[in-house]
C-alpha cells in the first residue's frame, strides 16, 4: 500500500481538476510498493502466492538490469524450450479467484493446460488473489510476468507469454504453442489475438516478452485514469483492444483464426472435435438451462476418462498446413506492398486505384489477417492494377512508335 498519510495530504491539497494526475500518482505509488514489498511473496500476503507447474512459489518482481534479445527454440524438450540457459521459449499464465462457485472446475481446467505445459517444458503461473481492483488483474499480472522475464539474464527469458482464461479446456496436448508463433521475419509482431462475434477476445492471448509489451500493458492499466471517458463494455478486454488499435500499437498486432487455439464450446454435451482448446465464455448466458461449471465438468469428465479421444498427433491435424498458409499469405501481402511501392516510384504512377488498393491491403493485414480470403483478394487487386498499368504503358509506347 502507498504511504497513507502521504496520500491523504495529496487528496487534501489537490483540487478536483487534478484528479487524473492524482490517479497516475497513485498508480506509480502502487508500482513502487510492488517493487519494495513484493506482495506476491508469502511474507507480505496472507493469500497463497503465485505458483508454477513445478510447485515453487514465484516472485514476479525480482529486479536486475534487463538484458537484450530472447532465447531461441530447441528440440531438447518439446519445441518450446530455449537453447541458451535452458529458459522456456513460452510461459503460460492464468488466474483462479473469480468465484468459489466454479473454482473446483477451474482447477481441473487449468490442470489440462498445466499438464500440456509439463509435456512441452512450459512453466505455468496462476494468480490466486487480487492485484488491482475491478477487472484489470489480467493485464497487471501479465505485466509483472513480462517485467520479471526481462529482468532475467540473456538466454533464460521466455520469448512469449500465453494467457488462457480458466474457463478454457486444453483438449489436444500434441499441439505445441510454438506452432503459432511468428517466423523471424515477423519479429515486429508482439501480440497474437483472436476474436468472437463481439470482436477481440482476450480469453486466449499471446504476448511477446518485449519493451513494447511493457508499454502497452502499462497503458491498459492506466487507461481508466488517463481516459476516463472511454467506454469499456468488456472491461480489461475492451481496454486492451482500445490500446492496441492506436497508431504505434496496431502495427504490432495480428489476428489468428480463433479455431486454432480459441474455439468456442457452445454445446453442453461433449462431441467429437478437432479443437486444440475449447473456450466456454458465454456458454451459460441468455437463459441457458445449465451453468458454465456444469457444462465444463461434463467435458472434463470426458477428457479425463478418455484422453486419447482428443489427443490427435499434430501431423494428423490440419493445423501445420493452415499455419504455414497463414504466414505465407501475410508474407506475400507484405512483399506485394513493397513491390507496389517500388513499382510506383519507378513508373511515377500513384493513381487513385493504386492508393485505394494500398490502403485496403494494409487494412486487410491489420484487421483481417485471420481471413485469408480478404488478404489474398487485396494482393490480387494490387497485382492486377500493376499488370494493367504495365500493359497500358506498353501500349502507349507502341502507339508512339
Amino acid at each position: 500500500m502507498p504511504n497513507s498519510s502521504l496520500w491523504r495530504r495529496m487528496k487534501v491539497l489537490a483540487p478536483a481538476s487534478t484528479r487524473p494526475i492524482r490517479g497516475v500518482a497513485l498508480f506509480l505509488l502502487l508500482l513502487a510498493s510492488y517493487y519494495s514489498l513484493n506482495p506476491f511473496s508469502g511474507a507480505h500476503s496472507p493469500n497463497p502466492p503465485s505458483t508454477s507447474s513445478d510447485g515453487a512459489s514465484k516472485s514476479l518482481f525480482s529486479w536486475s538490469a534487463p538484458e537484450e534479445s530472447l532465447g531461441t527454440a530447441s528440440k531438447n524438450k518439446g519445441t518450446d524450450v530455449a537453447t541458451q540457459g535452458g529458459g522456456p521459449r513460452v510461459r503460460q499464465a492464468s488466474m483462479i479467484y473469480e468465484t468459489d462457485k466454479f473454482n473446483t472446475v477451474y482447477e481441473r481446467s487449468v490442470d489440462s493446460h498445466r499438464k500440456h505445459g509439463e509435456q512441452w517444458g512450459i512453466p505455468t503461473d496462476v494468480l490466486r488473489h487480487d492485484i488491482l481492483d475491478g477487472f484489470f488483474n489480467k493485464p497487471a499480472y501479465l505485466l509483472g510476468i513480462i517485467i520479471n522475464e526481462m529482468a532475467k539474464p540473456y538466454g533464460q527469458r521466455a520469448d512469449w507469454i500465453v494467457w488462457f482464461d480458466a474457463d478454457t479446456i486444453l483438449l489436444n496436448p500434441s499441439v505445441p504453442w510454438t506452432l503459432f508463433l511468428p517466423p523471424s521475419d515477423f519479429d515486429g509482431i508482439h501480440i497474437l489475438g483472436s476474436r468472437d462475434y463481439n470482436g477481440f477476445n482476450a480469453g486466449m492471448l499471446m504476448v511477446r516478452v518485449h519493451e513494447w509489451s511493457v508499454k502497452m500493458l502499462s497503458e491498459v492499466i492506466a487507461l481508466r485514469q488517463f481516459e476516463p471517458h472511454v467506454e469499456l463494455p468488456f472491461f480489461d478486454q475492451s481496454a486492451i483492444q482500445w490500446v492496441f488499435e492506436r497508431p504505434g500499437y496496431v502495427e504490432h498486432f495480428l489476428y489468428q483464426p480463433h479455431n486454432w487455439w480459441n474455439s468456442f464450446g457452445l454445446q453442453g454435451e461433449p462431441y467429437p472435435t478437432p479443437a486444440f482448446i475449447l473456450h466456454f465464455a458465454g456458454v451459460d448466458c441468455c437463459g441457458a438451462k445449465e451453468s458454465k461449471g456444469t457444462i465444463m465438468a461434463r467435458w472434463l469428465d470426458k477428457l479425463e476418462s478418455t484422453p486419447g479421444e482428443y489427443n490427435v498427433p499434430l501431423e494428423n491435424t490440419t493445423l501445420p498446413s493452415e499455419v504455414s498458409d497463414y504466414w505465407a499469405a501475410l508474407t506475400k501481402a507484405r512483399k506485394t506492398l513493397e513491390k507496389a511501392d517500388a513499382w510506383s516510384k519507378e513508373n511515377q504512377y500513384n493513381g487513385k486505384d493504386m492508393q485505394t488498393a494500398r490502403v485496403e491491403l494494409r487494412q486487410a493485414i491489420r484487421d483481417d489477417a485471420d481471413n485469408s480470403t480478404k488478404v489474398n483478394a487485396g494482393v490480387e487487386m494490387m497485382e492486377n492494377i500493376m499488370s494493367l498499368e504495365r500493359d497500358q504503358q506498353s501500349h502507349d509506347r507502341d502507339s508512339a512508335i
